[in-house]
C-alpha cells in the first residue's frame, strides 16, 4: 500500500526487483565463456592436467553460479537452460585428467 501511494518508492522497488529476461544472443555469449575457461587451463596438448584440474573446476563452478544461478533466481529459466546446455557441452568436450574428482565437483554443483 505504501509503495502504491509513493511513486518514488514504487519505482525504486520495481528497478530492484523487476528484471527482463536476457536475449538468446546474450545467453549464448555467456554460455560460450565456459569453453574459454577450459582453454585457459589446457596444456599445449589441449588437456587439463591434474595440476590445473581443481582450479578449472573452481572457476567453472563460480561461473555457473554467477550466470545460470542468477538467472534461475530471477526466473529466467530459458536463458539459464541455454547457459547450462553450453556448460555441459564445454565440460563434455574438455579433456581433463580428473583423477582427483574434478568432474564430480562440477557435476555435484549442476545437480544441486
Amino acid at each position: 500500500m505504501l509503495a502504491a501511494e509513493n511513486d518514488s518508492l514504487r519505482k525504486k522497488l520495481e528497478e530492484k526487483y523487476t528484471t527482463d529476461p536476457i536475449t538468446q544472443e546474450e545467453a549464448d555469449r555467456i554460455g560460450y565463456s565456459f569453453q574459454f575457461i577450459a582453454e585457459d587451463y589446457q596444456n599445449s596438448g589441449g588437456i587439463i592436467d591434474w595440476k590445473h584440474g581443481h582450479d578449472y573446476a573452481d572457476e567453472f563452478k563460480e561461473e555457473l553460479k554467477s550466470t545460470a544461478g542468477d538467472l534461475i533466481r530471477r526466473g529466467d529459466y530459458r536463458s539459464a537452460f541455454t547457459i547450462l546446455d553450453h556448460a555441459f557441452f564445454a565440460l563434455d568436450k574438455s579433456e581433463m585428467d580428473g583423477s582427483f574428482g574434478e568432474y564430480d565437483e562440477v557435476i555435484s554443483l549442476i545437480k544441486s
